[in-house]
């Protein structure tokens, strides 16, 4: 990847950035280290664009299957037992 002629080539990478094109960020991030390897700026793009590129989305490893979602220890029954009922009972008992 090659900067354009007048333009600036951190901004050119910048760009690459924000429209998701990690690979040719970090690649214009090297081509400006080669020539100045303490640019802050650079090397703070670079790394962004190398995690970024990288980047592991957590929602689809999280996803439960089928099996996950039947066999659910901690779901809870449609109809009470017998007897467990927390409401008061129907005797005829005088308070």
């Amino acid at each position: 990847v090659e900067a354009r002629d007048g333009v600036d080539p951190l901004f050119l990478a910048i760009t690459r950035f924000n429209r998701r094109e990690y690979t040719a960020a970090t690649a214009l991030c090297s081509q400006l280290l080669e020539a100045q390897p303490y640019d802050q700026a650079a090397w703070y793009l670079k790394t962004r664009s190398l995690t970024m590129d990288a980047w592991v989305d957590d929602v689809e490893v999280d996803e439960e299957g089928a099996a996950d979602m039947l066999l659910d220890d901690n779901a809870t029954a449609s109809m009470p037992r017998p007897g467990t009922s927390l409401a008061r009972p129907m005797t005829g008992a005088v308070p």
